[in-house]
């Protein structure tokens, strides 16, 4: 006797919180949706600028191997600075 109702209390404890958590989403999704969707928007909408910087390609000995120049030398030693 004592078992059924201890378990008719736990599948009773569980059906409310299964009611609970569908009362609480259909609460989200209907009237709170405006308020959510900005938030999320504002955490996901931005824009941040992110400098890239490029460093020199140096050899073994430390010396400027490739820099960024205009013309079709890059790739090779060049003797010109840039």
């Amino acid at each position: 006797m004592f078992l059924c109702v201890f378990v008719i209390g736990f599948l009773l404890f569980i059906l409310a919180g299964l009611c609970a958590l569908v009362a609480r989403a259909a609460y989200v999704q209907s009237v709170d949706s405006s308020t959510l969707s900005g938030e999320a928007d504002k955490r996901s909408l931005r824009k941040d600028e992110v400098l890239s910087v490029r460093g020199s390609i140096l050899d073994r000995n430390g010396q400027l191997f490739i820099c960024k120049c205009t013309d079709e030398c890059c790739g090779c030693r060049s003797e010109k600075p840039c």
